[in-house]
């Protein structure tokens, strides 16, 4: 089946099940364990989750759109978790952004007849890869799961019962996630739901996320709005400030539904080590980000590290932000002085050392 793309778009044709050699019945040898917590999560709550999916008027139509890139045991249980949600998806997009040891192709398809793999012919990173799924979900819903993230069984059903309470205009579920650091660790991403902060300040100050693998977005609204594919970093966010800005109400559920597999940050397709992405996306994104928002972040996050990439630039960058936030002037001086302080005072211990 075609997604309306061609070779010189970086797209190849979908792939079913049919078309890879796969039995269209569900091969469970397949299949791979699910982690211990999601397998616990997937008893009593799962089932009280059925129970409230039940009441829906007309079943949602959700399309699943995973984007991965070298991650085939990953991507394999990505795929498991969405297929065993108590509220199934019509359908599951898997868009393979050109791997070079991508999942093989029988092994995925033949999990379930309702998986399609799309394969871009070269590597067009994470945005493109999102995009491409959505122009061809053909449900009208759409949920994001990245490769090497979870969805713990209930979480469909969850989002479009809360979503219910919404009654006027066109709006998208998010949740709160489960941070995985690494053996029994974990904790949720957001500290606090969000308030009445615009939501760059609770992205970039409050150190919160809507993060990509808990959106749940109208297919139309999902095309109309569209991951900007200029950004290799932040397009999360991005995505979720535009899609407030095209007029779209959210509903926020604090409890974690996906599990964010931390561990991994550096081998995600929107990883960046250095500074010049975020400064980049700062400027695309105008009025998206407050002018405080963006003066906070950098002094907490950024200017260090910019400091060591190019200290003029940086001291630029320092000077531009606050000058845009006037009010921002004292929290600069005060971190400059704290800044310079510091440094002065090991300096000092070195001069005095024999």
């Amino acid at each position: 089946m075609s997604t309306g793309g061609t070779a010189g778009d970086g797209l190849a044709a979908s792939v079913s099940p049919v078309q890879a050699g796969g039995n269209r019945s569900v091969h469970s040898d397949c299949r791979r364990p699910l982690p211990a917590l999601l397998r616990a999560a997937g008893s009593a709550e799962s089932r009280a989750a059925l129970a409230m999916s039940e009441p829906f008027s007309a079943k949602p139509e959700v399309s699943v759109v995973i984007p991965t890139y070298n991650r085939k045991e990953a991507t394999i249980r990505a795929v498991q978790s969405a297929l065993d949600q108590t509220l199934p998806p019509a359908e599951i997009i898997v868009v393979d952004d050109h791997s070079s040891d991508p999942a093989p192709a029988a092994e995925l398809l033949a999990l379930d007849p309702r998986i399609r793999l799309i394969t871009h012919t070269r590597n067009r990173g994470a945005s493109a890869a999102r995009n491409t799924g959505i122009d061809a979900a053909s449900g009208n819903w759409i949920a994001f799961l990245d490769s090497d993230d979870l969805w713990f069984p209930h979480k469909l059903a969850r989002q479009f019962r809360e979503m219910e309470n919404i009654s006027e205009g066109e709006a998208f579920g998010c949740t709160n996630v489960l941070m995985q650091l690494g053996g029994d660790k974990n904790k949720p991403y957001n500290a606090q739901p969000p308030g009445t902060q615009h939501l760059s300040e609770y992205f970039l100050i409050d150190g919160c996320t809507f993060q990509t693998s808990s959106l749940l977005v109208p297919t139309a609204l999902a095309r109309r709005v569209r991951f900007d594919e200029r950004l290799k970093i932040h397009e999360d966010w991005d995505f979720v400030l535009r899609l407030v800005r095209d007029g779209a109400k959210f509903s926020y559920l604090h409890e974690p539904l996906v599990v964010y597999d931390a561990r991994s940050d550096a081998l995600k397709l929107s990883y960046q080590d250095s500074v010049a992405p975020t400064l980049a996306w700062f400027d695309l994104a105008g009025d998206l980000v407050t002018n405080r928002a963006r003066l906070t972040r950098y002094l907490a996050v950024w200017f260090h590290r910019h400091l060591r990439e190019n200290p003029v630039g940086a001291v630029y960058t320092l000077v531009k932000y606050t000058l845009i936030f006037p009010r921002g002037i004292p929290m600069t001086l005060a971190y400059v002085w704290g800044f310079f302080k510091v440094r002065f005072a090991r300096l000092l211990c070195r001069s005095r050392q024999p």
